[in-house]
């Protein structure tokens, strides 16, 4: 909606720093810092495993080809877009991050557990009573 507004957000300038090591879930993992234009906007903790970076990696791209139909509206997006940063989360799976505004922390997500594990495809039938809805209106009504 910003571009529709007669607005756009500049690109800001982006660096990314390792920051440490943490064991989160049994995973040791690479801390970084990512800033945008001097401030700090993320961090993020990265599990260097090329297994669990595979496990979601289908999601990831399809994820990739829905938001690169629109042009980056947001910081968040821009970060996200960043091939810098792209190179940083191939590394492998994202067990930790933290975002923030004007250097306050705004919401985070931790990995706590992690195992591997065979899951019965009847965990995926649908349950009995539910039916495929024709539109999200038929879910919001």
């Amino acid at each position: 909606m910003i571009p529709q507004m007669g607005g756009s957000l500049a690109r800001p300038k982006f660096s990314i720093k390792q920051a440490g090591r943490e064991t989160l879930a049994g995973h040791t993992t690479l801390k970084y810092q990512v800033m945008a234009n001097g401030q700090l906007h993320k961090e993020i903790w990265i599990a260097e495993n090329k297994e669990l970076a595979e496990e979601v990696k289908a999601l990831e791209q399809y994820r990739e080809e829905l938001i690169e139909c629109r042009p980056a509206q947001t910081m968040e997006e821009m970060v996200d877009r960043d091939p810098a940063y792209q190179q940083v989360i191939a590394k492998g799976y994202v067990m930790k991050e933290i975002n923030y505004v004007s250097g306050i922390p705004v919401n985070s997500d931790e990995v706590v557990s992690l195992r591997k594990k065979n899951i019965p495809d009847s965990e995926f039938d649908v349950p009995a009573g539910y039916r495929r809805v024709k539109s999200l209106m038929e879910i919001w009504m």
